[in-house]
């Protein structure tokens, strides 16, 4: 069992990818220790309502989870529940906002409720799609969520998402949903860019921050008790009361709120302590990914070096030979023999491919799109293909060789909108000049003049 990951092209910040990058290697440990299987969507195109655009989707055979990413870091208390879906949520002094939505419960409320308009409630049955904010600092909740929305909405933050989201897609819950026929509601690629990660220091680093968080509601309740306290023994002052025992109790309460702050501290050191630990194994696990990477470029690399060595020492190798056969027949017989038209048609085939590539490489002819992987970082090279499909993300329009094809032109919208090219291109023989690159596991020419693209 495992967690499969997908990634769209929507997000509209760039450390949202770098957050989601983090998440998706978390969550993809968690549900290969768990057992679990499940769909991990970032960002995902939703065909059937443009206006839903969430920032995470999560989906498993007892839940689907919508997920908002946050990028807020403190202590906050949330509305009470007469008022929490009409107030805004404030951290420090600031508003954090909820898209055009007065606070994020209000946001992910109004993106359920369409997503219950695309996949039947039945489907997942009564509260079986969840609401998660989840801040990618490390934000301090000091209160709880209502107790009337917890059985669908909760939040969370850097350090604890990975045991809350288990939590819930573990309820229980007699529905056993198609998570593959889920998924084609939503329109994204495949994403292999996250890295293995210590499942023991993640758990670690969670169960800290809980504690951490849980010595500072006590804390706060301490101190609160003191500030009390000494109100009520101001008001008995002036009312010319004995304040003698809420003054005895007042150093006890101090004492305790002594007592609940060196224990924050304590275990707040600790949480620091598993979360060094937790950042040192995440900077491993990138740095090896990163070298892993690299080996594998340089392994294909010398494995295209080597096959056009060996293609050239075989061309020479057939020179010689038939140099060689020539010579012998010229000393046995005293007069040239004609070559054989057969090792004339081999030579001469021989050197028509070699000239075609050659040819491909200088752009004087156009690369058919199954052949683009072997001419990557080529530069003016010319590639011949069919546009069938038209895709775009906030800055860029790219014309795909086909949906989820392997290759596209990527073009900024500056230069051509999604419609333009739809009407231009769509469904047409193109030829694209340029240098091809690769990103992940296809292949793309950068189009910065429009000169660059031929309608056949």
């Amino acid at each position: 069992m495992s967690l499969k990951v997908y990634r769209g092209d929507q997000a509209s910040r760039d450390y949202e990818y770098d957050f989601f990058r983090d998440f998706s290697s978390n969550l993809v440990k968690v549900f290969e220790e768990e057992n679990l299987d499940g769909i991990l969507i970032g960002h995902p195109v939703v065909p059937a309502n443009n206006y839903l655009q969430p920032d995470c989707v999560l989906i498993t055979q007892k839940r689907l989870v919508l997920i908002d990413f946050k990028n807020y870091k403190g202590k906050m208390w949330l509305p009470d529940e007469s008022a929490f879906e009409e107030t805004p949520w404030r951290c420090d002094g600031v508003n954090i906002g909820g898209g055009s939505s007065i606070n994020p419960f209000a946001q992910l409320k109004k993106q359920k409720t369409w997503l219950e308009e695309i996949i039947d409630p039945k489907t997942y049955g009564q509260f079986g799609i969840a609401c998660v904010v989840c801040f990618q600092g490390d934000m301090t909740i000091m209160n709880k969520v209502p107790g009337k929305y917890q059985s669908w909405f909760s939040v969370t933050n850097l350090y604890q998402y990975p045991n809350r989201i288990y939590d819930i897609v573990t309820v229980k819950n007699n529905n056993d949903v198609d998570i593959e026929q889920i998924a084609e509601y939503f329109e994204a690629k495949p994403y292999h860019d996250y890295y293995p990660v210590s499942f023991e220091d993640v758990k670690a680093a969670s169960e800290a921050n809980e504690r951490s968080a849980e010595a500072d509601r006590r804390e706060y309740e301490a101190n609160q008790k003191v500030k009390e306290l000494k109100k009520k023994i101001e008001e008995a002052e002036k009312q010319k009361r004995a304040a003698t025992s809420l003054t005895e109790e007042l150093e006890k309460a101090k004492k305790e709120a002594y007592i609940a702050k060196k224990s924050a501290e304590a275990i707040k050191d600790e949480f620091n302590e598993k979360k060094h630990t937790l950042e040192l194994e995440t900077q491993k696990a990138i740095k090896a990914r990163a070298n892993a990477q690299k080996a594998q470029a340089e392994e294909r690399k010398a494995m295209i070096d080597a096959s056009a060595s060996e293609k050239k020492a075989k061309a020479r190798l057939a020179g010689i030979i038939i140099i060689s056969l020539v010579s012998l027949l010229v000393l046995a017989t005293g007069i040239w023999i004609v070559i054989d038209k057969n090792n004339r048609e081999s030579q001469r085939i021989a050197e028509e491919e070699a000239q075609l590539v050659e040819d491909y490489k200088n752009g004087r002819k156009c690369i058919p799109v199954e052949q683009v992987s072997e001419y990557v970082n080529s530069k003016g090279v010319c590639v011949d293909f069919y546009a069938s499909y038209i895709n775009e993300s906030p800055k860029y329009v790219f014309i795909d060789n086909a949906k989820n094809g392997t290759f596209a032109l990527m073009i900024s919208k500056q230069l051509l909108s999604r419609q333009d090219a739809t009407s231009t291109y769509l469904n047409k023989h193109l030829e694209a000049r340029g240098t091809i690159t690769k990103y992940k596991d296809d292949f793309e020419i950068i189009i910065e003049d429009l000169s660059q693209i031929t309608v056949k």
